[in-house]
């Protein structure tokens, strides 16, 4: 049932956000949710063209629409569908999305020009339409080309340099203008495919979620809905969690109908597999003063594994006495008694 008063809808999605299993997907949920709100207040509204008091009729209905659809797609990952739950973590932690862009904003401005020399190539390349790319966004590039990422939607950058055709399909030499357009659409698909760094304090708070060195603080329980005053203490209602024969919550959206798309039961285990896939594609970045270039290392949990220990010497041969060649007991001797059985049964055999 969908939900037509925005005041509504608001008060639903911050309900549900706060139901969120991850305790920064909760805060940036929250967060984002109130910035777009306070984006389309007829007051502050900065995508109007002319000064008006209220948002047009079929605007309005549009987003009614596409909150309806954000509250079904919370509703959905706190029931455990895995599928949005990987989504808002993505969102969450710069790996797609809004803020994805605003940590990759800072990467895509150019260095600070040294000298002289500096200055005449950045004037060249904004004139002929080449993007200048920074020295920090550079070295990312070269990393993640070389990594290897198996539960991600993004395609992967398969090379750093473009290569200008020559001539077009006609055999003319390229215009100026084609070339700046072609640069410009490589080096934003470039930057489409990009993983930018995080912040190395969420960097290693992600890292102790995805290894559980900070243990996962469990399912938020539903609040219970407010008695009304009128509403008799001996009265019971059939909407009740026993009466419906499933958990609270599950009830509030019609699942997917696919069977890899259906709800997952959310586990300390589930949740750090789920912080484990963000975090391998998350990189940090430092700047090494011994050897003058950025270092950038990426997420990874078999890093933060103990070794495998090895048994202590002569173990392994008192674990595998007293067997044959093929791991099996051997069998000991028949006794008298059943040697006889068997000498009866054979001459039974014969005389038959």
């Amino acid at each position: 049932m969908s939900i037509s008063s925005p005041l509504h809808l608001l008060r639903a999605l911050l309900r549900e956000c706060t139901y969120l299993p991850d305790p920064a997907s909760r805060t940036w949920v929250q967060q984002h949710i109130l910035s777009r709100y306070k984006a389309y207040t007829p007051s502050t509204y900065k995508y109007r063209k002319a000064p008006q008091s209220e948002i047009s009729p079929h605007r309005n209905t549009q987003l009614i629409r596409k909150s309806n659809k954000a509250l079904s797609y919370l509703r959905r990952a706190n029931a455990g569908e895995l599928k949005p739950l990987q989504n808002i973590l993505g969102h969450t932690y710069g790996r797609t999305g809004r803020r994805r862009r605003q940590l990759l904003k800072p990467l895509t401005l150019p260095d600070t020009p040294s000298d002289n020399a500096a200055v005449e190539a950045l004037r060249e390349g904004s004139r002929k339409g080449i993007p200048v790319r920074s020295v920090k966004l550079q070295a990312l590039m070269r990393s993640q080309q070389n990594q290897r990422f198996a539960d991600t939607e993004r395609l992967q950058v398969k090379s750093l340099r473009l290569e200008m055709p020559e001539k077009n399909i006609w055999g003319r030499p390229l215009p100026a203008r084609r070339k700046r357009n072609i640069n410009r659409k490589w080096y934003a698909m470039v930057l489409d495919r990009t993983l930018p760094p995080l912040p190395e304090n969420e960097w290693n708070m992600l890292r102790a979620k995805a290894t559980g060195v900070i243990a996962w603080g469990g399912i938020v329980e539903r609040r219970a809905r407010p008695k009304d005053e009128n509403e008799d203490e001996n009265t019971t209602s059939l909407l009740t969690r026993e009466f419906l024969g499933q958990p609270l919550g599950k009830e509030l959206y019609l699942p997917s109908t696919s069977r890899k798309d259906q709800p997952h039961q959310i586990t300390p285990r589930l949740m750090r597999r789920l912080w484990s896939r963000i975090f391998a594609q998350s990189p940090v970045m430092r700047w090494d003063a011994l050897e003058g270039r950025w270092q950038v290392r990426w997420g990874s949990i078999s890093d933060e594994r103990s070794p495998l220990q090895s048994l202590p010497w002569g173990l392994e041969t008192l674990m595998f006495t007293g067997v044959d060649d093929m791991g099996r007991l051997p069998q000991s001797p028949p006794s008298s008694r059943a040697l006889r059985r068997m000498e009866r049964a054979k001459q039974w055999s014969i005389q038959v």
